[in-house]
């Protein structure tokens, strides 16, 4: 489904998927236009949404420049990034919510400890 495909990415890129854990990591060569990065193919262990995953890392900084997935039905869905910046000092306003008054809030109870008597 798209959400579990979205949440696989998401896993990736945020580093809450070890690499070694969950994909067969081999180098590999595909066509570029950078020419200081090491390429990678991630193979995942368990079937799932995609095939294979192709990486270009930065030599330098280690990121992520280009992430590439192949689904079982040959589509690809390409990711870019450039211009990152790590270490970012964030306003805590950032993080302030703000809900309007006819908005209703509701509660996740499971989250909660239960108290035994």
């Amino acid at each position: 489904s798209k959400e579990i495909y979205e949440s696989e990415i998401l896993s990736l890129f945020s580093g809450k998927k070890r690499l070694n854990e969950n994909y067969l990591i081999e180098p590999s060569s595909f066509p570029s236009e950078n020419k200081k990065a090491h390429q990678l193919k991630l193979t995942p262990r368990e079937e799932g949404e995609y095939t294979y995953i192709l990486l270009e890392i930065d030599e330098k900084t280690w990121l992520i420049r280009r992430a590439i997935f192949f689904d079982w039905a040959g589509n690809k869905n390409e990711f870019k990034f450039s211009q990152i910046k790590t270490n970012v000092r964030l306003s805590k306003k950032v993080f302030e919510l703000k809900v309007p008054a006819d908005v209703e809030i509701i509660e996740d109870e499971s989250d909660k400890k239960s108290e035994c008597p």
